[in-house]
């Protein structure tokens, strides 16, 4: 999304840090660690010689200490995990990261080879300058093994890091989003731009503020609001000037001196980052909160640190969001016990326990896990009514967008199709893989185009580059674009005629069985519904949430109870019908998967088999002509 890299890159060019301060700092480095490397010779190595060469070394791990949360995962799962599969002793040096490139430029300067800094938390700007001044060890990311297994290389961040290439310098650690948040109790209307912005702070004056820069979510806001106030075309093409960037953001920079006196202390002073502002909040010192977590309003209502009322929001033009990485020092000793340290970090065991219990945005690409590695992250409970506020949230700037999109569209012809598709990828291919699941999720939903038929052709799009991608391969796309069968809708109202009648239930469950449907998440809501009824179950809705874990089958139950249903005069036929619908298209399948074969044992010579094939397809050929109403 440009708008949202534009933003970005305001931050090459602010007087502002974008990595928040840490905790105290520790120079020295372990006595333990007992085996060096030297970075000639760790290139020369395999993965597994690097294993043997890191056990029983320690591997300093230098970043931001202000998460409590994720120190406690740190020190109390990822740490263990090391020690326990690697023999690798894990020192987390909690630091500002100015200190640590303060550090690491001295070592570096002074030729120090075994230096006391081994893996990095880094980002944006920060890398940059590394990079730039040969203060980190690599390229190593692409060759490590769960890079190559588990991360999507194909993604705009995982090859650039604030429009920066990355170039294999360092791997992806989590991502993040801002978000805002308030007390729908205390204040029920959230600003949705900055001009409401200033009136929601004068109606609450000195009951909103925003965490002291250099602070990251301090700044995040800050660009947010120059964003939102200064756009983002000016500066695609501006130069990286002081002088320019600051004549372009002045308005936005009135606007924030504007708006101090309305503040908390007059904006005189600020939370020192973001952790005080959450306690803030959570005391009732102020009325809204900032988080760079997606998640974090479910997490925080489910221990405790928020109010139950309290909702996440962001304005109309959306808000920053960015992934973070690990990086190695040029002049680390312990090259290798580093290199195995990232790639245990992207382990999907790793970064499902890391969402489980922090619900950081895993990094992992979900369509390259197997179904157990799935399993792990679809189980993970985030709060269903917080978990779809956050997918409105996200969606909320693009809503508009992509109304406008579906103008003219006429989703019964296919040329129509591939011109919705062609207005959607527009509109979404810059976006970060996060905002274009739930961005694909709902232009699916609206329209009944298949998301496996957009995410095709989005990864062409991006792939090829190509300002005309899709009216280049018109032909090719059209075959992937159709709108959402007829049995998707017939199995929905049949198991929301379950959910709504007694009746209705147990004419439905005598004619028809679980494997009798399709869509495997109706399988389980099926099943679910019988359980329920055999159980005596009087809220037989809440049993189900209850007993559903994975999130796409919670979304098919909502698609579900939103299903409008025309009830005919004779209900029982109804009802047949639709179980003759998808009966019928069942059988269609098998009729077409049929005539493959016959055609491929034809063209083969083996006519025998080709015979008993049509034996076979004759007859579902009559039961399909001789489905009716019963």
């Amino acid at each position: 999304m440009k708008k949202r890299i534009a933003a970005l890159l305001l931050s090459t060019v602010m007087a502002f840090s974008l990595t928040a301060c840490g905790n105290s700092a520790k120079t020295e480095k372990a006595d333990n660690k007992e085996t060096k490397q030297t970075t000639e010779a760790v290139e020369d190595m395999s993965f597994d010689e690097m294993v043997d060469a890191a056990k029983g070394t320690t591997v300093t791990f230098y970043g931001w200490g202000g998460d409590d949360s994720l120190n406690d995962w740190l020190d109390n799962y990822y740490a263990p995990r090391l020690k326990e599969k690697y023999d690798i002793t894990l020192e987390r040096v909690p630091m500002d990261i100015d200190a640590i490139l303060s550090q690491l430029s001295g070592e570096i300067s002074t030729d120090k080879k075994d230096g006391d800094i081994d893996m990095i938390w880094i980002n944006g700007e920060n890398f940059k300058t590394c990079k730039e001044n040969n203060m980190l060890y690599g390229p190593f990311a692409e060759e490590l093994p769960n890079f190559q297994s588990y991360i999507d290389t194909d993604d705009e961040e995982t090859n650039a890091d604030f429009c920066f290439p990355i170039e294999g310098y360092e791997a992806p650690y989590g991502k993040a989003q801002l978000v805002m948040v308030a007390d729908t109790a205390v204040t029920p209307d959230f600003p949705t731009n900055t001009d409401e912005f200033m009136e929601f702070c004068k109606a609450n004056k000195g009951k909103v503020t925003y965490p002291a820069l250099p602070d990251f979510t301090g700044s995040a806001f800050v660009r947010n609001v120059i964003y939102d106030i200064c756009g983002y075309e000016q500066f695609m093409d501006m130069e990286a000037d002081k002088e320019t960037v600051k004549a372009a953001i002045e308005p936005a920079l009135e606007y924030l001196r504007e708006l101090n006196p309305y503040l908390w202390n007059e904006g005189k002073t600020f939370p020192k980052d973001s952790t005080a502002l959450t306690n803030m909040y959570s005391d009732g010192e102020v009325v809204m909160d900032i988080s760079y977590s997606a998640y974090s309003t479910a997490t925080n209502i489910e221990n405790g640190t928020y109010t139950e009322t309290s909702q996440s929001f962001q304005f109309d033009k959306g808000t920053i969001g960015n992934t973070n990485y690990i990086a190695i020092a040029a002049n680390s000793g312990n090259v290798a016990g580093a290199q195995v340290a990232i790639n245990e970090m992207m382990d999907p065991e790793v970064q499902a326990d890391r969402f489980t219990e922090i619900r950081t945005i895993p990094v992992v690409d979900y369509n390259k896990l197997n179904d157990t590695q799935k399993e792990a992250f679809d189980k993970v409970e985030i709060g269903k009514e917080q978990w779809q506020k956050v997918i409105d949230e996200f969606f909320k700037p693009f809503q508009k967008e992509l109304e406008k999109a579906e103008e003219g569209i006429d989703f019964k012809n296919s040329q129509s199709v591939i011109l919705y598709s062609k207005r959607v990828m527009d509109i979404i291919s810059d976006l970060n893989p996060v905002e274009k699941d739930v961005y694909i999720k709902k232009a699916s939903e609206n329209t009944g185009i298949k998301e496996q038929a957009l995410y095709d052709i989005l990864k062409s799009k991006m792939k090829d580059n190509r300002e005309n991608d899709f009216r280049n391969n018109k032909e090719e796309d059209r075959s992937k674009l159709y709108v959402e069968p007829g049995f998707l809708k017939a199995e929905r109202t049949l198991l929301k005629m379950m959910l709504e009648n007694n009746e209705y239930l147990q004419y439905i469950e005598e004619r028809i069985s679980e494997n009798d449907f399709i869509l495997l998440e109706h399988k389980e809501i099926f099943t679910v519904i019988i359980l329920a009824k055999g159980e005596n179950i009087n809220n037989i809705e809440s049993f189900i949430e209850s007993r559903l874990s994975d999130v796409k089958t919670i979304g098919e139950l909502v698609k579900i109870k939103e299903e409008n249903i025309f009830f005919a005069d004779n209900i029982k036929v109804q009802i047949n019908d639709l179980i003759n619908e998808i009966i019928s298209y069942k059988l269609k399948q098998r009729i077409d998967q049929l005539r493959k074969e016959q055609k491929q044992l034809e063209n083969e010579g083996k006519i025998e088999e080709s015979i008993k094939l049509a034996i076979e397809l004759a007859s579902i050929t009559k039961k399909l002509k001789e489905a009716k109403r019963v």
